[in-house]
């Protein structure tokens, strides 16, 4: 009973105290001393700053506060340019450490009045951050009529997005170096026909590659693949246009005259 009563008293003085501790200045949380992992170097706008306004969240605050850190979870969850928060850790004296993995672009996405940039999971990124030099760098998907996209940093429920951010993903590195232009639909019949959508590509110069469809393990696949085939070549493509449908990749007929679709 006296264990019981000492508790009791203990709580008692600790509720008496409690909001003058949390305010005790050793004890304040500015918005500066809530460090991030610095973003890669394609984000541009300051990630931390949007999350925490988006969110309400205003210094100072306490770091003793029960709720501060999935407070802050929850608002970089949300940033669009935030893919998962893996760790909130809090430290004394005050300090905030956000274990943040950022999503990459993979892909812009040819709509209605510009180009939409999108990661690997079709989730649609803050287009407004690249510049057009940014642009030219990424794989681009023309040629289709996605659906509506959600909003920025949801995913993007559109079968041929999904299925052209895998060969953006896969080629993403390479796109420059292997001199290609854009994704397209297969010519051959509607897309929305066919069981899964099927792609070719175009390079700068007006080859055609066929590329067909596949899963994220078969892009990869098929992106080495191509690096094999321009390698063997110095550097450049062979006449005949290349199809990738097959394990052994056949060539078509003989390009027409470079150009651009």
């Amino acid at each position: 009973m006296l264990a019981l009563a000492l508790c009791a008293a203990a709580y008692g003085v600790w509720l008496s105290l409690e909001g003058r501790i949390r305010s005790a200045p050793q004890y304040q949380l500015d918005e500066s001393q809530i460090r991030v992992t610095p973003p890669p170097e394609w984000i541009r706008t300051d990630v931390r700053a949007e999350a925490l306004q988006m969110a309400g969240i205003h210094g100072p605050l306490s770091i003793l506060q029960d709720d501060l850190l999935v407070r802050i979870q929850q608002a970089f969850a949300q940033h669009a340019w935030v893919a998962r928060v893996v760790r909130v850790t809090r430290r004394i004296p005050p300090q905030v450490i956000v274990e943040l993995e950022y999503r990459r672009p993979v892909l812009m996405v040819e709509v209605p009045g510009g180009l939409l940039a999108v990661d690997v999971e079709a989730v649609p990124l803050p287009s407004e951050d690249f510049t057009p030099e940014d642009v030219g760098r990424y794989p681009r998907l023309g040629g289709v009529r996605p659906a509506t996209e959600g909003p920025l940093g949801t995913v993007w429920n559109d079968p041929q997005v999904a299925a052209a951010a895998q060969i953006g993903a896969a080629l993403v590195d390479d796109w420059q170096v292997l001199d290609l232009w854009r994704i397209l639909p297969l010519e051959g019949g509607p897309l929305e026909t066919q069981q899964a959508p099927q792609f070719e590509l175009r390079t700068r110069d007006g080859q055609r590659i066929i590329w067909g469809s596949g899963s994220a393990e078969s892009a990869r696949q098929k992106a080495a693949r191509l690096r094999r085939i321009h390698a063997e070549h110095g550097g450049t493509w062979p006449d005949e246009a290349i199809d990738l449908r097959t394990p052994q990749e056949r060539r078509l007929a003989t390009r027409p005259a470079a150009q651009k679709r």
